[in-house]
């Protein structure tokens, strides 16, 4: 076994056991006094590894179980709280898995992309160790289950059940009214779990001919109330596992495409104050990411694969204002919320976060704001009769200083130069888009470009900025 031989918090985890993972002793975690348990977990990935009854290729059983583990890992492992933010953010990753095809994830190209992947979305450290799976652990691998198969290939996208999800859902189905669609969800909440399926139901309510299939992943830890305290907030690869679950629901259908429905603004996810670098913004969606996750795809299953965001040059309220009209009233079974669901009676987000802020903008751009609720929220920045504290404003006035660095480069000269030179992660995301897709240079520079204008005029006539002058006046 390779050894962990970095300077960060490091974390070895064992996951031979099915259902039950441990972390091993070692100095670097165990200096935090942070408890080692035995930690149970749940994963039902049948709907979409036994996908209309298939046999499942064996590599693809193992993605998902490499997913699973990574994702736990990650939550489970607390970034160093003793040091500066910008110097205790990566960590060192050891994780052991029994596999089916131990020798097919031990290749070199195979780890190398796996690990540089990851690494871009946690900015982490990753090593593995694979042994072979001795006994079988999932029951369909022997049972197998009858199941309508669509008499044509289907199209799957991701659905995570947000506003974006939806509303692209809602462009697609009613767009192309012929093909199969399969959304596919992870979950670990059941009022999550609850709200995609109706939101689902909504959308079978189009007129159209080819049907609507819903395959929900359920997973999560079981946590002691003593142990949930010890958890990693920023939780960055989710993306990874969802992608893993869409990815292998799609080649399971016999489709060659996944695609997602993500915002530009939220895909790229430029950062929202000067001290946040690399990951520390989420990545699970990027452009970049999504290249890599392609390229690691098409590895695995050997296969031409593409993952395609068909929103990522156009803003969160451009695709609400193409929400079609019979639709319009069930945006308000979304949600947005980065706490959702918020433990509160009837107010299920917490309105001040940059996710429902980002909302709140996009559906007031949209003209919909009739079906966004202020009573819904636990704080209603858009209502002149709040009174919000200031760390209640903590992440407008994060999103204006975005706003406010965006614009003044788009006004000035050299507009593309000035942008990406201030983000410099712009010119990173063309690159590898010209590079990968062959597509022009100034084609995806424009599309950006247009992109972000079209979002600094939405942000100028957002009513919540309302309450950051008022902040300004008080404190004056």
């Amino acid at each position: 076994m390779k050894v962990l031989d970095f300077p960060n918090v490091s974390y070895i985890y064992d996951f031979s056991r099915p259902e039950f993972f441990t972390r091993e002793l070692n100095a670097a975690n165990n200096d935090y006094g942070i408890p080692i348990p035995e930690i149970s977990f749940s994963v039902n990935d049948a709907p979409i590894t036994n996908l209309f009854g298939s046999d499942t290729n064996p590599v693809l059983l193992d993605w998902v179980d490499i997913a699973i583990a990574v994702y736990l890992a990650d939550r489970v492992s607390p970034r160093d709280p003793r040091k500066h933010h910008n110097e205790n953010w990566v960590r060192d990753f050891m994780l052991k898995l029994r596999v089916r095809s131990p020798d097919f994830w031990s290749q070199d190209d195979i780890q190398t992309d796996l690990n540089e992947l990851l690494s871009y979305l946690t900015d982490d450290n990753w090593q593995f160790e694979f042994s072979p799976l001795l006994v079988r652990d999932r029951f369909f691998e022997s049972q197998r289950e009858l199941a309508f198969l669509p008499n044509s290939t289907p199209r799957v996208a991701l659905y995570s059940g947000g506003l974006d999800s939806f509303a692209g859902a809602a462009m697609m189905l009613a767009t192309d009214i012929e093909s199969p669609f399969i959304f596919v969800s992870g979950a670990t909440h059941p009022r999550q779990i609850s709200q995609q399926r109706e939101q689902i139901q909504r959308l079978r309510g189009l007129q159209r001919k080819g049907e609507i299939i819903h395959c929900g992943v359920k997973f999560g830890i079981k946590w002691k109330e003593s142990e949930g305290a010890f958890q990693e907030v920023s939780q960055r690869t989710r993306g990874f596992l969802f992608s893993t679950f869409g990815a292998v629901a799609s080649i399971n259908s016999g489709a060659r495409t996944l695609e997602l429905y993500e915002n530009g603004i939220g895909a790229i996810n430029l950062p929202y104050d000067a001290s946040q670098i690399s990951a520390m913004n989420s990545r699970s969606v990027n452009p970049v990411a999504l290249l890599r996750m392609e390229s690691l795809a098409m590895k695995i299953f050997g296969e031409q694969f593409a993952i395609q965001n068909k929103f990522w040059s156009r803003t969160k309220g451009e695709m609400c204002s193409n929400i079609t009209p019979e639709l319009i009233d069930a945006v308000a079974l979304t949600f947005s919320c980065d706490g959702f669901p918020v433990r509160a009676a009837g107010k299920p987000q917490c309105g001040v976060c940059t996710s429902c802020l980002i909302r709140r903008l996009s559906l007031s751009a949209a003209n919909l704001s009739k079906f966004d609720i202020g009573e819904t929220y636990l704080t209603d920045l858009t209502s002149a009769y709040a009174f919000p504290s200031f760390e209640q404003l903590r992440s407008l006035r994060a999103m204006d200083w975005q706003y406010h660095q965006i614009n003044q480069c788009l006004t000035g000269p050299n507009p593309w130069q000035e942008l990406a030179f201030e983000f410099p992660e712009l010119q990173t995301i063309v690159s590898e888009l010209v590079a990968a897709k062959g597509v022009s240079f100034e084609g995806v520079q424009n599309d950006i470009l247009r992109l972000y204008k079209k979002y600094c005029d939405e942000w100028s006539g957002f009513s919540a900025r309302n309450h950051l002058f008022r902040s300004a006046s008080r404190a004056a």
